[in-house]
């Protein structure tokens, strides 16, 4: 009897720890939650913005979503575009790497027109969740009959009263655009209005700072203070309120360092190139935190260092490119062969590999592309064609595209792609002659590449390297010594030298592509580091 009692109290915990474990919630017993993402992805933001008006016939339409996006989704089906009740004819794309859907009409937009945009609901991120609800816009396009996609492409000009040479403006967080100036203004000798400017995004000037001297292409450090180098071998830290918080002056005042643009590293040092042939290396602070002369004499340094992920300062000096190590010591050095001076600013693929270019000067003018290995061994180089020159600093696209431009020689200027492994990809050549293209592409988040050259014109150019759209300046200025800045809404900023203005333009690239040196000195704030 006391067998049959205990097995039956036995029988009846067992049960009931069973009942107890089945009933009880997963997250009582375990911590392994279940972690599919049931999030709905959302859209970011659109181009045109919805309201925009005066939008160029010719733009496309575009949508950049907050998550990895299933591209199978994002069809014609999905993504639709609208006069009244009648459909626009198009295509759609969808670029991963910016997480942007593409509408491109299959011909021009009609003028006066509101067009309705629609992201239908069923379109789904890569995880199967679909937009909460379709998203809807509205744009207008210019009234302008003759519309020939020029004017209607820029946002606003602002004169400043000097050249903009070697000046790139660069975009800090708040918005405000920076562009140094000083050059004659129209080769007339007339150098008023030398210095840093501000520029509010509408165009309206927010302050500017008057330095007596050319300066070259700012820089935005982490709290908005803005750093610019002189060509009298001088480096100024800007408040971003337009106050001077310091000035460093090297020990070398010289009128001829250059044309020369600081980075800052992820501590706050400001990595400067100057006169004599060193490396400046700066603390936050203003104070010197050593100097670095690998080569003796008194040459012009005439390019800009670069920060690599690692620290590794690579800076270009004559026919050589040196890695200079954080504390200021000597990394390896690499012969630039076939070259005798660089003016190009490296640009340091996720790999680690560095491209630069370089030239030889009269008699023999040539130039070079390089590709160097992370320890300093040469990958590839490639010499260009028809005595042209390069005196541009590389662009890098997602998948790896090689984009530099070059001097005109014997032939016209040409903006050159290549493949990772040198190879020629595709090249596209300014028919002016004698036209020179000094500055770097910049890559729009939707693949566009955006460069200016000397016979005052701004193009737009697609991946494959066919011509997407250009603006003629037709006061002669010439956009050849500045490099484009992309700001999220899709404006661009260009300076343009001879007549010293700033240009706002128009565009569906809504930022800079994702990829790792899209643009000279790396980013909107150019800050040269990886």
């Amino acid at each position: 009897m006391k067998k049959t009692l205990f097995r039956l109290c036995l029988i009846t915990i067992v049960i009931f720890g069973v009942t107890l474990f089945i009933g009880c919630d997963s997250s009582d017993i375990t911590d392994t939650a279940d972690t599919t993402d049931i999030t709905a992805p959302t859209v970011g933001s659109v181009s045109p913005i919805h309201g925009a008006t005066s939008v160029p016939i010719t733009n496309t339409v575009s949508a950049i979503f907050s998550e990895a996006m299933d591209d199978s989704t994002i069809t014609t089906s999905t993504f639709t575009l609208f006069d009244g009740p009648t459909s626009i004819t198009g295509t759609v794309t969808y670029e991963a790497a910016s997480k942007t859907a593409i509408f491109t009409p299959a011909s021009n937009l009609s003028n006066s027109t509101t067009y309705t945009a629609t992201l239908a609901s069923t379109i789904a991120d890569v995880n199967g969740n679909t937009l909460a609800s379709a998203e809807t816009w509205l744009f207008t396009t210019t009234d302008d009959s003759s519309d020939d996609d020029t004017d209607t492409r820029i946002n606003w000009i602002y004169e400043t009263g000097s050249a903009i040479y070697y000046s790139s403006p660069a975009i800090g967080d708040s918005g405000t655009i920076y562009i140094g100036t000083g050059y004659w203004l129209n080769y007339s000798g007339e150098r008023t209005g030398r210095g840093l400017y501000a520029i509010n995004t509408d165009g309206t000037l927010k302050w500017y700072y008057a330095i007596n001297s050319e300066v070259f292409a700012p820089v935005v450090g982490p709290d908005e203070t803005i750093y610019v180098q002189d060509y009298n071998n001088n480096l100024y830290a800007i408040n971003s309120d337009g106050a001077l918080n310091w000035k460093y002056e090297t020990s070398v005042q010289n009128s001829n360092v250059g044309c020369s643009t600081p980075a800052i590293a992820s501590d706050g040092t400001i990595y400067m190139a100057g006169y004599n042939q060193t490396l400046y290396a700066i603390n936050s602070n203003g104070t010197l935190k050593w100097e670095y002369t690998p080569m003796s004499g008194g040459a012009v340094l005439r390019t800009s260092p670069a920060i690599g992920a690692d620290g590794t300062i690579y800076l270009p000096m004559g026919y050589t490119l040196y890695a200079i190590n954080p504390q200021g010591t000597l990394k390896w050095s690499c012969t630039l062969n076939g070259a005798s001076d660089t003016f190009s600013s490296p640009a340091i693929d996720s790999d680690g590999t560095i491209y630069l270019g370089g030239e030889a000067g009269i008699p023999n003018e040539r130039g070079y592309i390089y590709a160097i290995y992370s320890d300093g061994t040469v990958k590839w180089n490639y010499e260009v064609t028809g005595a042209r020159t390069v005196r541009s600093s590389p662009a890098i696209d997602v998948d790896g595209t090689i984009y530099i431009s070059t001097k005109a020689g014997d032939e016209n200027a040409e903006l050159l792609a290549f493949n990772p492994d040198g190879t020629l990809k595709w090249s596209y050549e300014v028919t002016q002659s004698d036209n020179d293209i000094y500055v770097s592409p910049t890559i729009g988040a939707d693949g566009t590449i955006y460069i200016g050259h000397e016979w005052a014109t701004f193009l737009a150019l697609n991946s494959d390297g066919t011509l997407k759209w250009e603006y003629v300046d037709t006061e002669n200025g010439a956009f050849n010594w500045s490099s484009p800045a992309i700001a999220s809404d899709g404006t661009i900023y260009i300076g343009n030298t001879y007549n010293g203005r700033l240009f706002a333009f128009n565009s569906a690239s809504l930022g800079l592509i994702d990829s790792a040196w899209p643009k000279f000195h790396q980013n909107n704030k150019n800050t040269g580091r990886r």
